[in-house]
Formats: C-alpha cells, sequence, structure tokens
C-alpha cells in the first residue's frame, strides 16, 4: 500500500510530468490512504519520511505550481489535502 504512496508523491515532486492535469484525482487517493491507515499515516517510514512529512512537500509543491501557473484551482487542491490532514489526522499534529 505504501509503495503505491510514496510512487503518487515522488511522481509530483520529481516533475515526471505523470500527474500534470490530474493533481486532483491524486489528492482524493492520498486522502483515501490517510483514511485508511490515520495512525500509520503519522508513523511510518518510507524513504526517511512519515507519510505525513511527504504530503506535506507535496501540498508545498502544488501550491508552488500553481502560483507560477497562476491557477487558483490547482492550488485549491492543496488546500483540500490540508482540511483532509485537519479532519482525519488533527488528533496528535
Amino acid at each position: 500500500m505504501w509503495g503505491i504512496y510514496s510512487h503518487i508523491i515522488s511522481s509530483y515532486l520529481n516533475d515526471r510530468g505523470v500527474l500534470d492535469g490530474h493533481i486532483s484525482a491524486a489528492s482524493v487517493s492520498l486522502i483515501n490512504f490517510m483514511v485508511k491507515a490515520p495512525t500509520d499515516f503519522k508513523t511510518a517510514k518510507l524513504n526517511n519520511q512519515t507519510p505525513l512529512e511527504m504530503i506535506l512537500e507535496f501540498i508545498e509543491k502544488i501550491f508552488a505550481d500553481g502560483t507560477e501557473l497562476d491557477d487558483e484551482i490547482h492550488s485549491m487542491c492543496a488546500v483540500t489535502l490540508i482540511m483532509a490532514i485537519l479532519e482525519h489526522l488533527g488528533d496528535g499534529i
């Protein structure tokens, strides 16, 4: 499960172009991982990072790309991810 999660995150962070135009669909998948295993999301280690740390990098890049593209809709995906983090992982973060 976490291998797919890591692949989605790294595909976007490493500018592979795989998720261009599909960031909202990728965000839904990431939220599903968060909902399925909220405790593991905060504690599991993938490439020396927790899934939470990885998604925060993902969010940061979404905001940066949204600014560069001058696309508020693109940036809204990051807002949705932040809201999901607060809703599903709020306790203890």
